[in-house]
């Protein structure tokens, strides 16, 4: 297992061996670290491929997990958006 376990990597992990409480807060507090990087990343991924179209422009510089873009207004059949 490495640093960052899954939730079920957890789940099975106290379901299998009987830990004391403090040891739960720990498993709990990794998990909730993995899954906060791992949104930041999907946040940086998200921003980089919206900021590759010419058409997509970033409205604010991506720092975490929030991604604002503004979207050019659609034409044709659309145009009741």
């Amino acid at each position: 297992m490495g640093k960052n376990p899954t939730k079920e990597v957890v789940a099975a992990i106290l379901e299998a061996y009987p830990v004391s409480a403090s040891h739960k807060d720990n498993l709990g507090v990794s998990l909730y670290v993995y899954n906060a990087k791992h949104a930041n990343l999907m946040g940086k991924k998200l921003s980089e491929g919206l900021d590759a179209n010419q058409n997509i422009e970033l409205a604010y510089p991506t720092e975490a997990n929030e991604v604002f873009a503004k979207f050019p207004k659609p034409s044709g059949e659309w145009e009741w958006l």
